[in-house]
């Protein structure tokens, strides 16, 4: 498999360790243009619309194992000329292992699963996030030779320590604000449509609609009133297209 992939550079999504261990080439930022991702109709991709500063890049991905060790020895040798946050994606896991490596005498892609296990363990113990650890997991294990005919990845040494990691540093919830439903409602109810524009009613029923439903704002984002029945005491809406938490059967 040899293919280029436009995605975007989002370090904290869980694909993101995947998309690393197949990249074979320094990827290459797309123009940070508001209309860069849109249909047809001109319309603008949610993804970028909700998130201004996200940035779209060209990947070049492979699964071939001796192009993922050209490339991940390259950048242990060269400063690669790629800008901000993808430079940091793609060179900080490889480059700081192999480096990590050499330092003690280790072959990098020969090195006993022990070094291994204290380059991760050394990352923990900085306080560093533990997706952040699990970047680097994947980074090493695409060019280390296989451990017990294991992917070292997928060891269950490596396993045991990341699954004890994340027991022990388990993610902080976002703060989220909490509010009183019924202030909501009673705000709402005062405000007459007649007196609205607009922009206000649209704002009342999508609030309306998210609090009823309880669903995430970009399933409300996907209603169209193309797929709206109207009945003598409800209306309902389908949706086009599956959405995040639709099943099949």
């Amino acid at each position: 498999m040899d293919m280029i992939l436009i995605a975007p550079v989002w370090a904290t999504s869980p694909w993101y360790a995947a998309l690393l261990d197949l990249t074979v080439e320094k990827p290459i930022l797309l123009p940070s243009k508001r209309d860069l991702l849109s249909n047809p109709a001109g319309e603008i991709h949610p993804l970028l619309a909700r998130t201004p500063g996200l940035r779209l890049a060209a990947w070049r991905l492979s699964n071939n194992s001796s192009e993922r060790k050209r490339f991940l020895k390259e950048l242990a040798t060269s400063l690669p000329i790629v800008e901000g946050a993808v430079q940091r994606s793609i060179t900080t896991a490889p480059g700081r292992s192999l480096g990590w490596c050499q330092r003690r005498g280790f072959d990098p892609v020969r090195c006993p699963i022990e070094a291994v296990l204290d380059y991760l363990y050394d990352m923990f113990d900085k306080k560093l996030a533990v997706n952040y650890i699990k970047v680097h997991r994947s980074a090493i294990s695409a060019f280390h030779e296989k451990v017990d005919g294991l992917p070292l990845g997928k060891h269950h040494r490596v396993s045991q320590l990341l699954k004890g990691a994340g027991n022990l540093r388990t993610p902080k919830p976002k703060a989220i604000p909490v509010w009183d439903v019924s202030s909501v409602l009673n705000f709402m109810d005062s405000c007459q449509n007649e007196g609205l524009d607009l922009k206000g009613i649209s704002l009342k029923l999508i609030t309306l609609l998210a609090i009823t439903s309880l669903h995430r704002g970009s399933e409300l984002h996907l209603l169209s009133l193309d797929y709206l029945s109207l009945f003598s005491n409800r209306a309902e809406f389908a949706y086009a297209d599956p959405h995040k938490h639709s099943k099949m059967g």
